[in-house]
């Protein structure tokens, strides 16, 4: 139905797909990935797996973590999978109070029963900390280029294949990239990125250029190994950050591009905007992407769908975007409520959706109720 409401075609029902479900998953899974592993060691205090049990672990973990939702949404998250030289002769240490993965290769070794740390602290912005660039030397250095062929080496293509074959006829398996601007904040910081619209902006056309390229290398491995749905995440463009005549110059060439290609490509795409969208609809009505989806109302921000469907017309997919804070504490009935006015508002077509991602404090059975909510809408 996600699949029919992307390509224009008209679907029995109104599908639902739940932003940013891998972040809201990604705890769960964790602990579902060591009970995977304590029953694969039978007992025993340490496992050796090769690269297919690994995988097969990983997928066995992402299965039951879905299945807590009773009634699922309509698009499941596929990302790549481990590399070979780190997941073949990769060892579990077992205890009861810990389950240890160390990789193949010595470099890295994870805890899946510690308690999961959304962010670290080396990814808080600090103002005063950023790097600048001068030369062209300095944009190459930072911002190799890569080849789509190279997202292939090592077999991390192998567990989007699998996932695809375990899950493809019961959900639309997406992947995931960011826009060069929003590539930008990991390369500066916030601070970095900020100034370098200001002082700069002839380097960051160069750099974004780069940036696209990579973007573009990584849609194609996508499509290559058979993932046919996108979704593209915008931060730090909105009008309460940059002005509209920098998201013309710096921001709209790049996404444009990046949209019609990753569509050419035969990638069915949706297209998410953070913050405030004052001055930036005319442009996303213009762009290649299938649907848009939007930021909650919050700070001040009133993301309104009805305006925003005048603006786009009729062809556009639109996402809807319940607080997530509703999603969390209100009863049933409101939610249902919301997404139904949302669903009006935004008229057809539309897939109910959240704003941000899903608390991880909130219970998975209210995640289910998204879905349950858009099937009792009428088409």
């Amino acid at each position: 139905m996600l699949e029919q409401t992307l390509r224009g075609e008209a679907a029995e029902a109104v599908p639902a797909a739940p932003l940013y479900m891998g972040l809201f998953c990604e705890p769960i899974r964790r602990r579902k990935l060591a009970e995977v592993y304590r029953e694969m060691a039978g007992g025993n205090g340490e496992i050796k797996l090769s690269f297919d049990d690994e995988v097969a672990a990983r997928l066995e973990a992402w299965d039951r973590t879905y299945a807590l939702f009773g009634s699922p949404p309509d698009w499941m998250p596929c990302t790549w999978g481990p590399p070979r030289s780190q997941a073949d002769g990769c060892r579990v240490e077992i205890t009861e109070a810990s389950c240890l993965w160390h990789s193949a290769d010595g470099s890295t070794a994870v805890d899946y029963d510690a308690d999961h740390a959304a962010t670290a602290g080396s990814s808080v912005d600090v103002w005063d900390t950023e790097i600048t660039i001068t030369y062209d030397s300095d944009i190459e250095a930072l911002v190799p280029v890569q080849s789509w062929e190279s997202w292939l080496d090592d077999g991390q293509e192998i567990m989007i294949q699998r996932a695809q074959e375990r899950w493809g006829d019961r959900f639309l398996l997406s992947g995931s990239t960011g826009t060069p601007f929003w590539g930008g904040y990991s390369v500066f910081g916030f601070a970095g990125l900020m100034r370098m619209v200001r002082q700069e902006p002839e380097m960051l056309e160069r750099l974004f250029a780069r940036l696209l390229q990579n973007r573009l290398a990584c849609i194609r491995a996508m499509r290559e190994v058979g993932l046919g749905c996108l979704f593209v995440e915008e931060c730090l463009t909105s009008a309460d950050m940059i002005s509209e005549s920098d998201f013309e110059r710096l921001v709209w060439p790049f996404l444009r591009d990046m949209l019609a290609a990753a569509v050419a490509m035969g990638m069915l795409t949706v297209f998410y905007f953070c913050g405030e969208i004052q001055g930036r609809i005319p442009y996303l009505a213009q762009s290649a992407a299938h649907a848009l989806a939007f930021e909650e109302n919050k700070k001040n921000i009133v993301i309104d769908l009805a305006a925003i469907r005048k603006e786009t017309g009729p062809g556009k997919v639109l996402f809807g975007n319940l607080d997530v804070v509703m999603l969390r504490d209100a009863p049933k009935q409101a939610i249902f409520a919301e997404i139904a006015a949302q669903a009006e508002a935004a008229g057809q077509p539309f897939v109910a959706s959240i704003g941000s991602p899903v608390t991880l404090d909130t219970d998975p059975e209210r995640v289910s109720w998204i879905t349950e909510a858009a099937r009792a809408l009428s088409v």
